[in-house]
């Protein structure tokens, strides 16, 4: 194909490829994401071809980018200044996430989708900008808070902003008393959850006084986010004179953390785990553990400090469900909706399903009844608020697995090597293939592992194993469920794996929670690349365990929770 040729990708609008680049074949995309590492980051370059009448989600750092936020500062002033009960107000789109936001379960993209969404088109209304959307920050790129975001209104610690936790319940108990939120549908379906207030049941909010209680007096909130919500001077963690990003947090959005996020083969994998309502916390695919938790939390004031592997919490609103008051919060957003984009396109150029299992298999079509993708497309949404002030009718996940009605697309930005351009693209692409390996050993056996220190093993087939790796080896990925304590979500905890000999044990991931919803319930699985840790033991054979183990990130006496966290379950997928 001709340089610079517009190819037609389905249902994902007309991106300009640059076939001189050179493509990714199947079996360089599966290969570990550290081969990628050196390729060629494309922020701000090769801009996709416009269609008519659509909006164009740029870069922060590029010209259009910075002209956009411009608009977003005087849309955001206006939004502050509305009355507390008017639909758009400001610190009523938080509430909003408050209420209703998924974090830790195969919702949290299309419920951001759909929240960016609704956001932008609102502040498109009052930024005076008929071409007004939201950049992304392309933290990859660039792992310090933009500068721009400290001025004026653009930074939640300007004045205009609400200096006291005081005078947010003041203005807004009213708000929420009134809101209707609490009415029961006389004639309730779905057991009465599909209803705002069945949903706030779900979550255990059974009247407004116990949205405040979360907000202010949830002992977890009050232990690991002391600075929550105020003062003004601590409504983002990082200053201007600090904007850059921590040790672990640049980790988790770095270039082959990224790549290896981009490379799961199925929707759960990729985009955290299968629960019964949105408003259940069950696991976190690799993206939303990683750069999602990660970026929030350490804007948010939770700051890792090298010298003493301890965690300064400054506060800040990034890092519990309030985040939305900082305007940062939809430049993050937009970045981690264009990544699901990417790896959208990445799937559909291989032929691979870009749904949970059971999705139509053409647009427009039925799903398989009784299927995951029934269940995930079915989940109601019920709490956006529309351009025309009014609940947003028919909100379902599956409206929004695409962009659709938004209408945006996305200037290139890191991740985009992981889409082969046309000529890359296999005339026929294999059958995918995900294999399983759970955690191998009977329950006795398993016991004693455990109780001499060595962890919860997995023993892996010979073709999986770090020697037998080639050129069409497949990505590995673990995941790892832990039975973390109350008030864990201040803290990071290492996932290590050894093949006997804890003392050789190597780090595979640091995990974190992100939010402030009271504690942790049940087990939480996290998705952690495994094939560097493996490769790098070298010691690992074939019908032999490899042990798990999980850590508090910083040793006693920094961590709180040091001894008390559990392993319950292993399952390594090979992709």
């Amino acid at each position: 194909m001709p340089r610079g040729v517009a190819a037609e990708l389905p249902n994902r609008g007309t991106y300009v490829v640059d076939a001189g680049d050179g493509g990714l074949s199947r079996r360089a995309l599966m290969r570990n994401g550290a081969l990628l590492a050196g390729a060629a980051m494309l922020p701000g370059t090769a801009a996709l071809a416009q269609r008519s009448g659509g909006y164009t989600r740029y870069n922060v750092a590029s010209a259009d980018g910075k002209r956009m936020l411009a608009g977003y500062s005087r849309a955001i002033g206006r939004m502050l200044d509305l009355p507390p009960d008017h639909p758009h107000n400001w610190y009523r789109t938080a509430i909003t996430h408050f209420l209703d936001c998924p974090h830790g379960n195969w919702w949290i993209l299309p419920w951001h989708r759909a929240f960016t969404g609704y956001t932008e088109q609102v502040v498109r209304k009052y930024s005076d900008m008929e071409d007004f959307a939201f950049p992304f920050w392309d933290w990859t790129q660039s792992a310090e808070v933009p500068a721009e975001m400290y001025d004026g209104v653009l930074d939640p610690g300007n004045r205009a902003f609400i200096g006291s936790a005081g005078e947010f319940k003041d203005r807004y108990e009213s708000v929420l008393d009134q809101s209707g939120y609490w009415i029961k549908d006389p004639k309730p379906d779905d057991g009465g959850f599909n209803t705002p207030f069945g949903q706030l049941l779900i979550r255990a909010t059974r009247f407004p006084d116990d949205v405040w209680f979360d907000m202010f007096k949830n002992p977890n909130m009050i232990a690991f986010f002391p600075n929550t919500l105020y003062p003004r001077s601590k409504a983002r963690g990082l200053q201007r004179d600090n904007r850059r990003l921590d040790t672990p947090t640049r980790r988790a959005v770095s270039l082959p953390t990224l790549l290896k996020a981009l490379s799961p083969l199925d929707f759960i994998t990729f985009a955290s785990d299968r629960t019964k309502f949105h408003s259940n916390v069950s696991g976190f695919g690799l993206l939303e553990g990683q750069p999602h938790n990660k970026v929030h939390n350490n804007v948010g004031g939770l700051i890792y400090d090298d010298a003493t592997c301890g965690t300064n919490n400054i506060g800040g609103f990034m890092q519990n469900n309030l985040s939305p008051v900082d305007p940062l919060f939809f430049l993050h957003h937009s970045n981690l909706d264009r990544l699901w984009d990417v790896w959208t396109r990445k799937q559909t150029a291989f032929g691979y399903p870009t749904l949970p299992d059971g999705a139509p298999a053409q647009p427009g079509g039925q799903p398989v009844k009784g299927s995951a993708y029934a269940q995930w497309a079915s989940e109601p949404f019920l709490f956006f608020i529309g351009l025309d002030g009014k609940p947003v009718p028919n909100a379902v996940a599956g409206k929004y697995a695409t962009i659709g009605d938004f209408n945006y697309r996305y200037e290139k930005g890191s991740g985009e090597q992981v889409v082969p351009p046309p000529s890359a693209m296999l005339r026929a692409a294999p059958k995918r293939v995900i294999r399983r390996v759970q955690s191998a050993l009977p329950g006795e056996a398993a016991a004693r592992e455990v109780a001499a220190g060595r962890g919860v093993a997995v023993t892996l087939p010979a073709a999986l194993l770090p020697a037998a790796r080639g050129p069409a080896a497949p990505m590995l990925f673990a995941k790892v469920t832990l039975s973390l304590p109350p008030g864990s979500h201040g803290e990071s905890f290492n996932i290590l794996v050894h093949a006997g000999d804890p003392s050789k044990a190597r780090i595979v991931e640091s995990v974190s929670l992100f939010g402030g919803h009271g504690g942790t319930h049940g087990p939480l699985t996290f998705t952690v690349a495994l094939s560097s840790a493996l490769a790098e033991l070298g010691s690992v054979r074939a019908g032999r365990p490899i042990f798990f183990q999980a850590t508090s990130a910083c040793p006693a006496p920094a961590a709180h929770h040091a001894d008390t966290v559990e392993i319950v379950s292993v399952t390594v997928e090979a992709h």
